[in-house]
């Protein structure tokens, strides 16, 4: 039985949010680069992933049993423009995690992207062929394409989540509830799809997937498809606020610097066989995200945010 689990990213969405819950349950460990984070029980360190000697030291120095990479650069618009600066992250940095976790024999979850998919028919399922639209999502197929190479066991996971960030970085939930809670208006895509899936809700899944020593390609997504204007309504009326603020307008006539896949929604079939967590769908899922602001989770999170770390 393992208990020793290295998470990248730490400081983002998935990362922080996975600290938080897998501390008191495994050794967690997690690295952060440009913003330092101080949990209870997780050890923090700084790291570079782009660096593929540190990368090896500091693996060297933890030896974990899993490595989960959550670390990468998201920004669709800007991964489009900056190609160097993303593939350098993207992939050179899966590169360095797979290099350190194949010399220590640690075994990895890779967290990739519904983007892979050029969104024609939605569901994709994990038998469908990869057809990515923007450079961002070429980077993420990349770096699967390197994980699979591996010589450790290893887990890759297509998902799509939102939640609550632990510094000032905004999930799509996030900046609806802002606008909708300062009056603003906001338009928000009627023909745009995905399955929306709450961040704490993939963090129970891997938990249970690390426990059950899982390995192969899996999609791990909501367990509803939505349209990104659905998903906005269902959040205002979530948090009782105003709908009438939120109006439709059309990704097909957008104009934005990267591509994006219409309908790059995902089937969890595949895992449901395997787990017993279930997988939420949109209005479970902002019941809860709503529940976690409420009951404190939020609050305990950011606490966990300090200032940036001056390299």
């Amino acid at each position: 039985m393992f208990n020793k689990v290295l998470i990248t990213g730490g400081s983002g969405l998935l990362g922080s949010n996975l600290a938080m819950m897998m501390e008191n349950k495994f050794a967690t460990h997690a690295v952060v680069n440009e913003h330092q984070m101080k949990f209870k029980t997780c050890q923090v360190h700084q790291l570079d992933i782009t660096k593929g000697k540190e990368v090896l030291n500091v693996v060297k120095r933890i030896n974990p049993q899993w490595i989960i990479h959550t670390a990468a650069l998201t920004n669709v618009d800007y991964c489009e423009v900056n190609r160097e600066h993303a593939w350098k992250i993207n992939v050179g940095g899966t590169r360095n995690i797979v290099a350190a976790a194949e010399k220590l024999r640690s075994k990895i979850v890779y967290i990739s992207t519904d983007s892979v998919f050029e969104g024609a028919k939605g569901m994709y399922t994990e038998g469908d062929l990869p057809n990515p639209l923007n450079f961002y999502a070429l980077t993420k197929l990349e770096g699967e394409k390197v994980v699979c190479k591996c010589n450790v066991p290893h887990i890759i996971i297509r998902t799509n989540i939102y939640g609550w960030n632990a510094y000032d970085k905004s999930s799509i939930a996030e900046w609806i509830l802002t606008s909708l809670r300062d009056g603003k208006k906001l338009a928000l895509f009627s023909d745009a799809f995905f399955t929306p899936t709450l961040v704490n809700n993939l963090s129970d899944v891997i938990i249970e997937m690390l426990r059950k020593d899982l390995s192969g390609l899996f999609h791990v997504a909501g367990s509803e498809r939505c349209s990104k204007l659905q998903f906005g309504l269902s959040l205002a009326e979530v948090f009782h606020l105003e709908r009438n603020l939120i109006e439709p307008i059309t990704l097909s006539k957008k104009n934005l610097t990267a591509k994006r896949p219409m309908d790059p929604s995902l089937s969890s079939e595949k895992i449901k066989t395997e787990i017993e967590t279930n997988l939420l769908n949109v209005e479970e899922g902002l019941k809860a995200f709503k529940n976690l602001y409420d009951t404190g989770y939020v609050k305990e999170l950011r606490k966990c945010a300090l200032s940036k770390i001056l390299n």
